[in-house]
């Protein structure tokens, strides 16, 4: 990898958690309204549920540890079904689906900025 760009991987990537981790809280706070607004179709369990997901990944995405990075792996995957899914669904209804566009976006930026921190991180401990 070209030194010159290297430190620029690694202060955007840095930059990008920071901003996901206040992202994470303000979903949670989302979540919290939906339980008591219909904000979404999602029953009340699932919101409840991912309020707690959203603060864990709040907490625990700046700490850089490689089993986050295999929950997050797996979180990034329930969430392109599910946004993905809502997507095509509203494509068809002749709607555009814009918090799921955002979200992909959002969740997938994130996930490229965690796989790069956490390979940065190793190789720096060696």
């Amino acid at each position: 990898m070209n030194k010159s760009i290297y430190p620029s991987f690694i202060r955007t990537s840095s930059w990008m958690l920071k901003i996901a981790s206040f992202a994470f809280i303000a979903a949670a706070c989302y979540h919290l309204l939906a339980i008591f607004i219909v904000l979404n179709n999602s029953a009340y369990w699932r919101n409840l549920l991912f309020i707690f997901i959203n603060l864990w990944c709040a907490f625990e995405i700046r700490k850089l540890k490689k089993y986050f990075v295999f929950l997050f792996s797996i979180l990034f995957i329930q969430q392109l079904i599910s946004h993905g899914t809502s997507i095509i669904r509203s494509h068809y209804d002749f709607h555009t689906d814009w918090l799921g566009i955002l979200t992909l976006i959002f969740i997938t930026l994130t996930y490229i900025a965690l796989i790069i921190s956490t390979v940065v991180e190793s190789h720096l401990d060696k």
